[in-house]
């Protein structure tokens, strides 16, 4: 499941006109980026997209591209939904989850992506609620900007939304594996708790939950900063290709 409702006010002049999820970078649109993951890392055929502010845009955009080899299906939601946050979006589509269900944010970046060495690590793990991509953090700004993730013998034991200050070194990413037990969690917590924090309270109250290391290069396009820094990584790493 893609999350590509948010309106990327942060991002202003660059999304005046063009969806967060529609600037480009080395290219190609950020959306567009994660789309590739699902279908050439996690080799699944089909995706859905949860949209809401630019939906005509957006699903107008990815028709016209006609990309072949994964089924898109786009998941409208409400005005009222969305000012809700994630859980209730999610709570929204639940119909067509199975047992377990994975989200990205469609305004991230991975740069040489490992996702499919993560699912290889899922499926050694029999039982599981939750599975966080997490990679050690360049700075403490990166956890600060994103979640923090307390852990123990390779379990994760508390998440933190935007903590005021890091547990360690390591950044939560936007890669979640759920199963469909997080469901009963967010409906039985405020519409208004923030879905990293409705899973924390998950874990304090016996979910399973762990984590896999990641080594790709990581950027999660919140403002100008973040935006500038992605199209360096990609254009740095990228450099010896160019004439």
């Amino acid at each position: 499941i893609l999350l590509a409702a948010g309106r990327g006010t942060r991002l202003t002049p660059y999304t005046k006109k063009t969806p967060k999820v529609l600037l480009k970078i080395d290219g190609e649109t950020l959306i567009e980026k994660n789309i590739n993951i699902v279908k050439n890392n996690l080799k699944k055929k089909e995706v859905h997209i949860i949209v809401g502010h630019y939906a005509d845009e957006i699903m107008n955009y990815l028709n016209s591209r006609k990309i072949s080899g994964i089924k898109i299906i786009y998941h409208r939601i409400s005005e009222k939904v969305l000012m809700e946050g994630i859980s209730s979006s999610l709570l929204q589509i639940s119909d067509v989850m199975d047992n377990y269900f994975l989200i990205m944010f469609g305004d991230e970046i991975y740069l040489h992506s490992d996702h499919d060495k993560m699912l290889e690590e899922i499926s050694k793990r029999a039982d599981f609620d939750i599975y966080c991509m997490v990679k050690e953090a360049n700075s403490p700004d990166e956890i600060l900007k994103n979640y923090s993730i307390g852990t123990s013998n390779g379990i994760v034991t508390s998440l933190k939304e935007k903590p005021n200050l890091p547990v360690n070194n390591y950044a939560g990413l936007g890669t979640i594996v759920c199963s469909k037990n997080v469901l009963k969690v967010i409906e039985s917590v405020p519409k208004q708790m923030h879905f990293i924090d409705a899973l924390n309270h998950g874990i304090q109250n016996g979910l399973k939950a762990f984590y896999f290391i990641s080594r790709c290069e990581y950027c999660n396009i919140n403002d100008k900063d973040d935006y500038f820094l992605a199209k360096y990584l990609f254009r740095s790493k990228n450099m010896d290709n160019c004439k």
